[in-house]
């Protein structure tokens, strides 16, 4: 997979710029969109539920913005997901022009699909380390440790972007169905709500769930200042790299037939 990209960064980076550029086409101020758009927002969430609701995280301390950033701090890896998750059935649909083209390196697709991602992601991380040095004034020394956790991240991000873009192609419908699995995973992943808020009988079935435990272990290290365990670590690349391995075989081996479908 890594020969293929560097063989085809050129394009790979080219599609993707284009995919970014798109989204702000026509407007003014382009690309800062993309910073603006969350910072507003974190902002909103910081009065609705700071000011309106008063809601505090578990144990933690309230404060102006505490629970804003707690919940960013999980919106963010949840929304890298949901979007490689939601664009993925349509990529090539969507492009039948490139489909049809023999000399067209498909794989380049998915790959411009999850920079364009990985580049929102980025942004909204930035904007969630300012948020925590203003609402907290420090950052744990945990963050050290993100990169580690960021490896099998984007993993996951890429793998569902080329299973679900190889499913697209055969069931259309899938692309009606991600939306509803975007909103019922939204509310049984702890976004809105910490672990510790679920009766412990549904803790563990909650753990099941994969959005879970990426959430909460990111924000444990972005937040609360708590490593994972080299054990949760094993299992998270394990998995990861499992669900990649398999979902590049789907769709090597079903690429050779999207032309006909589409």
């Amino acid at each position: 997979m890594l020969k293929y990209f560097l063989k085809n960064k050129t394009l790979i980076f080219k599609l993707a710029k284009r995919d970014i550029d798109s989204k702000y086409k026509g407007s003014v101020i382009g690309g800062l969109w993309a910073v603006i758009n969350p910072v507003v927002m974190l902002c909103v969430y910081s009065f609705v539920f700071s000011e309106v609701f008063k809601a505090k995280w578990g144990a933690l301390a309230g404060g102006k913005g505490t629970f804003a950033v707690v919940l960013f701090s999980g919106l963010i890896v949840f929304n890298f997901l949901a979007e490689c998750l939601s664009r993925g059935p349509v990529i090539f649909t969507s492009n039948v022009n490139y489909v049809k083209k023999v000399v067209f390196p498909l794989g380049c697709l998915p790959f411009s699909i999850f920079l364009s991602a990985a580049f929102n992601f980025l942004i909204n991380f930035a904007i969630l380390l300012v948020a925590q040095f203003i609402v907290f004034e420090s950052i744990p020394i945990t963050i050290i440790y993100f990169p580690l956790f960021l490896i099998p991240l984007f993993v996951v991000g890429f793998s569902l972007i080329t299973l679900f873009s190889t499913i697209g192609v055969y069931f259309r419908d899938i692309a009606q169905a991600v939306p509803i699995i975007i909103t019922f995973l939204m509310f049984l992943s702890p976004i809105f709500y910490p672990l510790s808020a679920i009766p412990k009988s549904f803790q563990e079935v909650m753990l099941y769930n994969p959005l879970a435990f990426l959430i909460d272990n990111a924000r444990g290290i972005l937040i609360f200042g708590k490593n994972m365990s080299l054990q949760g670590y094993a299992i998270l690349y394990f998995a990861s790299f499992l669900f990649l391995i398999v979902s590049m075989k789907v769709f090597q081996k079903a690429k050779k037939e999207f032309a006909d479908v589409l």
